[in-house]
This record gives structure tokens, sequence and C-alpha cells, in this order.
């Protein structure tokens, strides 16, 4: 089983990379793979007062995940995919899936408090996360990566 991390550092909280760069080296240390996207500076426009302000766009997540979905399922590395997302972007990438690999079951995990009724239509089952889950289902207090050790923070315990 394959397990990548597509993230991306937000460099407009410059005080949380590191918090999220040892989170990411936490992961790896139980064999997650890592890909890096980024943040780039958007002008938006805000329809209330007319003005405009300064926002940051993730870029090259979205495509990533999916070259990787589907790069996996043309070399035939998978019969199984776990989506944990409630992103709509990725439905272009389940209906491919679907329609190209049948074979291959996906399930589509939906962070707490979030769901996509159009992802769920692409997925062959659909679940929602609860905040139970997500507890079950932490690292250890500490663990080892590259000679450092990488505690979990007191709030995520």
């Amino acid at each position: 089983m394959v397990s990548t991390s597509i993230t991306a550092y937000f460099r407009g909280k410059p005080e949380a990379i590191p918090r999220h760069k040892l989170y990411i080296d936490a992961l790896a240390s139980v064999g997650v793979e890592k890909m890096l996207g980024r943040f780039q500076p958007v002008k938006r426009h805000c329809r209330l007062c007319d003005g405009h302000y300064k926002s940051h766009e993730e870029k090259k997540t979205d495509v990533q995940l999916s070259v990787q979905i589907l790069r996996g399922a043309f070399r035939g590395e998978y019969d199984k995919l776990v989506l944990l997302t409630a992103d709509s972007d990725q439905v272009p990438t389940l209906a491919e899936l679907r329609d190209g690999f049948p074979a291959i079951h996906t399930k589509v995990l939906f962070p707490p408090g979030q769901r996509t009724d159009e992802l769920s239509k692409h997925a062959d089952t659909h679940h929602r996360l609860q905040e139970k889950h997500l507890r079950e289902c932490q690292l250890p207090e500490s663990v080892e990566h590259e000679g450092k050790v990488v505690s979990r923070p007191d709030s995520w315990k």
C-alpha cells in the first residue's frame, strides 16, 4: 500500500510552516510519501465592498493528486483507492477512473463536517469521518525521522 501526502506550505502564515514540516516528517516516518505544491498570491475582488484584496491560492496539488491516481491505475499498482477529500476538483479523476478502470474500487472519505454530493456520485462508496476516527488514527506520541525525534503537540492529544 502506498500513501502519499500532497500538500503545500502556506507562506502567508510563516509561523505555521515549521509545525507543518514537522507533521510531514512524522508522516514520512511511517512511510507516507511527500509531494509538494505551492501557494501563489492572487488578487481577489470583494462583492460587498467592491474592493480588492490579496489572498493565496494553492497550486499543483489537485493536478498532482490526479496524476498520481491515474498513473497508478495505468500501471496496475492498486485495486482499491481510498481518497480523503471533499474537494470536487477530484470529480473528473474519479469519473475517469470509474470509466477506464471499473475493476478498481473507489472510496471517498470526507473530513469531519464536509461532504460533496457530486464526489459521492463518482465513488463506489463514501463515508464521513468523525473527530473520533481522527483521534483513533493519530501517530504515536513521538516518532523518529532522519535522526530527529518529532513529538506530537499537546493540542493534538
